[in-house]
């Protein structure tokens, strides 16, 4: 340490030799231009530094009989004079202080970004910049992903406008599993989770087709909550099929080392290894029971692997075929979607009128309770064309 400011001493008086400035107001400028360098670091508004260290760099200069120009180009050659190969204290206290002030600027441009996003559309999130903090640190460790990323897929999700909070952990720890099932970088899938998360209606077909996994019966229950408004309900009913494949490729390879091991065990009674400088070395086998037991355990393994993928493909089949034929039968029986349309109508009403805060925001609330009770009379009342004809019949 002594060492180090001797070295810086020695520049400062040689800066000061061929300086209008006195040695020690060159000193003195030395410590006010480190301590702009700290308080920049350390996150301060460069106003604030300007406000703070400018009055005492000023003082500096005072009575060196230099307008202004000659002020600036002094302190210019100044610093310049400071920051060289003799003076490696001030040099790599800028250079610290430089990083540290890219890595700040990216940490306040990101929560500003939310600030933004928050106050926008996305405020329908119900989310806190604070609250979407502590989400990212969470969501980045399950989805393996770094904190930076979670919070850009937070801004994702937040300008939809449609996302609400409690679904960002969730969608941030299961986008990276997506990305790699759909071959897409982070960036692309997370744009695409928030298209689907944010229209679940439309976004549930997306997902099948990429993914699969929903059923008919999964499928027209998403898209009835999404036509009655309930968005959380639905989105969460989407999440339930959340992208996630636990695999382990080096299964085959333990399976294929293990069975080595017990060949060698068998034929030569070991096997032989690198050893000192290159030399083969030759280890006795273990027991043959213990090399059996790894074998059977990672078949067991691989086994169980080939089940589950067996049922998943039998469950997406299956999946794939009752939302077709689903789809088709709805739409070949006559009046289903007149009696499901009045259904969604009676809840989209139901929903502003059991909110008393929408219920202020109505324009006239007695022409919304008057059509609640009419879509519901007509739900109540409602009959399949089939029905219909018979009842006519009969009244003939």
């Amino acid at each position: 340490m002594r060492n180090r400011f001797d070295t810086t001493a020695k520049a400062l008086k040689g800066v000061g030799d061929g300086s209008q400035l006195a040695s020690y107001q060159v000193v003195n400028l030395g410590y006010q231009l480190n301590d702009v360098v700290v308080g920049l670091a350390s996150g301060q508004r460069p106003l604030t530094v300007l406000m703070q260290q400018g009055t005492q760099i000023a003082q500096v200069f005072a009575g060196s009989g230099m307008g202004v120009g000659g002020v600036l180009k002094e302190l210019g050659r100044v610093v310049v004079g400071l920051v060289s190969p003799t003076t490696l204290l001030v040099a790599g206290l800028a250079a610290v202080g430089g990083t540290a002030l890219y890595a700040y600027n990216g940490y306040i441009t990101a929560q500003k970004e939310r600030q933004v996003a928050t106050a926008g559309v996305g405020r329908a999130a119900g989310a806190t910049v604070d609250q979407l903090n502590r989400i990212a640190d969470s969501a980045s460790t399950a989805g393996r992903i770094s904190v930076a990323a979670a919070r850009d897929m937070e801004v994702a999700f937040l300008r939809t406008g449609r996302i609400g909070v409690d679904q960002f952990g969730d969608l941030i720890a299961v986008a990276k599993n997506y990305a790699a099932t759909t071959c897409q970088d982070i960036e692309a899938a997370t744009k695409e989770l928030a298209e689907a998360f944010a229209d679940p209606a439309k976004g549930v077909d997306l997902l099948n087709a990429k993914v699969g996994g929903y059923d008919d019966r999964t499928r027209l229950l998403i898209k009835t909550l999404a036509a009655q408004n309930d968005l959380t309900a639905a989105q969460t009913t989407t999440l339930g099929r959340a992208v996630d494949r636990a695999t382990d490729p080096t299964l085959q390879q333990r399976l294929d080392d293990f069975l080595k091991e017990r060949a060698n065990a068998t034929t030569l009674g070991g096997q032989y290894v690198p050893g000192v400088m290159g030399m083969p070395a030759f280890v006795p086998a273990r027991p043959l029971s213990a090399i059996d037991a790894d074998i059977a355990n990672v078949k067991r393994q691989i086994a169980e692997i080939e089940r589950k993928a067996a049922d998943a493909k039998a469950d997406a089949l299956a999946a794939r075929t009752s939302a077709i034929a689903g789809e088709l039968g709805r739409n070949l029986t006559p009046g289903f979607t007149d009696i499901q349309t009045l259904k969604n109508q009676q809840a989209q009403l139901a929903l502003a009128l059991n909110d008393p805060l929408a219920r202020q925001k109505v324009a006239d609330l007695k022409q919304v309770e008057d059509a609640y009770n009419a879509v519901t009379r007509a739900v109540q009342s409602w009959l399949d064309p089939a029905k219909k004809v018979q009842s006519l019949k009969r009244n003939e």
